[in-house]
């Protein structure tokens, strides 16, 4: 079944079962991703690579590697006045399939093809990944460029160990991932690969491995993909690096940005949801690790993950998705640990205790198949019936892998899970979510707006609801102020107002000081997520109009 192309081909089947379904149905989520699918439409409209913008603010907090990927595949599969949403979600599916594919390279580079395609099929069904692959925002295009990064530093480090020198092509690969990951985030990618350098360094006392690097090549190279455009964007823009390096970067280092704080440890806790099936061993896999921390690729994958999983905990700033790029090396641990199992070297992983652990596990992910399929339901927006299969799906698997896991059969009830989730993910994605018509209230408002067929020039403003999905939906041309600002800014006539409760009294008598005669024009009522409370919104036109 894993022989020659077929191990590569059923990979690709799985990533696109768990990634192609709901990329286009999926409402285009707050705050994040709404921002950069803006950002990106506007630098598809205005054909201008080198600033980021939102609207008619600057956007300086990532560099424009992920912008150009989106506008580039909106320009080419869409056009940029399109509210499709998918085009934009394109380089996410690519980064995340690439990044399966590299794990299952790496492990080949250590593993038989079976033990490396556990690997890269626990990584492909991880929750965070599929969710990130959904979602037009950096992180699993970094994660890929994070891969190809780390497939070429291990393809080096082996090949010095065994006492040889690497090629050119796994440093000209390191050095051009590495640059393509600095264009799509910032320093992030450096950190974890040279984390992982400093690590092997203090572990071995030795740094000769890292001439088979070619820094002497490399670095010229990666400044030359990199540096062009920080400086363009630096002489267009004096404020990009305060704001990027000072607000972004370093504000999330040391205070707990935008209401995101976590204690220590809050990654640990998160890992037993966001890595889901295949956390369920990850603690098991780990005191292996430790054990048989000195054999090379062990080693190299827990020089990998724990110094930045450290650091992720010793910041203050949590977000689920900063800890994505160790998933691939707690994967590879994973797949070595199930091996050593089923040689008799690793009695621990069939133990009663981690059988038990699987099983509590299994409840916790029935019990979100169950929420999903009710939540509908409990919003009032009806019963989804695709919204049954999750469940069927979990039951099924569940009666099939526990009585595996209890016989030893380790590997197969991870396969079997991984596997499995399409059935879980795909009637998510693409049905029950969207359905819940009572959170996407941006898109519920674009499509009221949609409705009432405004002529072209009429012009568009919101206040009271400002969530950057709105801008998705009703375009460039919308502004967004405050109460005061947009009763002091609207003309007599010919404009639309979208206005949230909260604003409504100061923006009713502002135009009643102005003396306008306000119109209403249908109002949406629903659930504000990114805030947390209740919402309405009403649009209102000018009588005149």
């Amino acid at each position: 079944m894993l022989t020659g192309y077929r191990a590569w081909l059923w990979l690709i089947l799985l990533c696109a079962a768990l990634y192609l379904p709901g990329i286009a149905s999926m409402p285009a989520m707050d705050r994040d991703e709404s921002r950069f699918m803006q950002a990106s439409r506007q630098m598809a409209q205005t054909g201008d690579v080198i600033r980021i913008r939102f609207l008619d603010e600057a956007r300086n907090k990532k560099p424009a590697g992920i912008h150009w990927m989106q506008a580039s595949t909106v320009t080419a599969l869409s056009s940029p006045e399109s509210t499709a949403l998918w085009p934009y979600r394109v380089p996410s599916v690519l980064g995340a399939l690439v990044a399966v594919l590299f794990t299952f390279a790496l492990g080949l580079l250590f593993l038989d093809r079976r033990g490396a395609f556990l690997a890269a099929a626990l990584l492909a069904s991880s929750f965070l990944l599929v969710f990130e692959a959904h979602v037009a925002k950096t992180d699993a295009a970094l994660l890929a460029a994070i891969m190809a990064a780390q497939y070429a530093l291990a393809k080096v480090y082996l090949e010095w160990l065994s006492g040889g020198v690497a090629g050119w092509r796994p440093a000209l690969l390191f050095w051009t991932a590495l640059a393509v990951g600095i264009m799509i985030k910032g320093p992030i990618p450096a950190i974890v690969v040279f984390l992982t350098l400093a690590a092997l360094a203090v572990t071995d006392r030795r740094t000769r491995f890292w001439d088979g690097l070619r820094p002497m090549v490399g670095v010229p190279l990666l400044l030359t993909i990199a540096v062009p455009w920080y400086l363009a964007i630096i002489l267009a823009d004096d404020t990009f690096i305060r704001e990027a390096a000072g607000r972004d970067f370093f504000g999330k280092l040391l205070t707990g940005q935008e209401q995101h704080w976590g204690p220590p440890g809050a990654y640990t806790l998160l890992l037993l949801a966001t890595f889901a099936p295949a956390s369920l061993l990850v603690w098991p896999a780990l005191r292996w690790s430790w054990i048989w921390r000195r054999e090379a690729m062990v080693k190299f994958c827990l020089c990998w993950a724990l110094p930045f999983w450290l650091a992720l905990e010793l910041t203050p700033t949590k977000l689920p998705h900063y800890i994505l790029p160790i998933y691939p090396a707690l994967a590879l641990l994973i797949a070595m640990a199930v091996q050593a199992a089923e040689a008799g070297e690793f009695r621990w992983l069939r133990h009663w205790a981690t059988r038990l652990f699987y099983i509590a596990c299994l409840l916790i992910f029935g019990g979100f198949t169950v929420g999903m399929f009710l939540l509908p339901i409990i919003t009032g927006d009806g019963f989804v019936g695709v919204g049954l299969i999750p469940i069927f799906a979990f039951l099924a698997v569940s009666a099939y892998t526990v009585p595996c896991l209890w016989r030893g059969e380790i590997r197969k009830a991870l396969l079997v899970s991984a596997f499995a989730t399409p059935l879980v993910f795909a009637p998510v994605y693409s049905a029950v979510a969207p359905a819940v018509s009572t959170i996407w209230m941006s898109r519920e408002i674009g499509a009221k707006v949609q409705a009432l067929d405004l002529p072209t020039d009429v012009k568009l403003y919101a206040t009271g609801y400002t969530e950057p999905s709105l801008a998705f939906y009703l375009g460039s041309r919308l502004m967004l102020l405050s109460p005061w600002q947009i009763g002091n800014a609207l003309p007599k006539k010919g404009w639309l107002a979208v206005v949230g409760h909260t604003a409504l009294p100061e923006f009713r008598t502002a135009m009643s000081k102005r003396g306008v005669t306000l119109k209403s024009v249908g109002t949406i009522f629903g659930f504000n997520y990114s805030r947390g409370r209740q919402a309405a919104v009403t649009l209102y036109r000018p009588a005149a109009d």
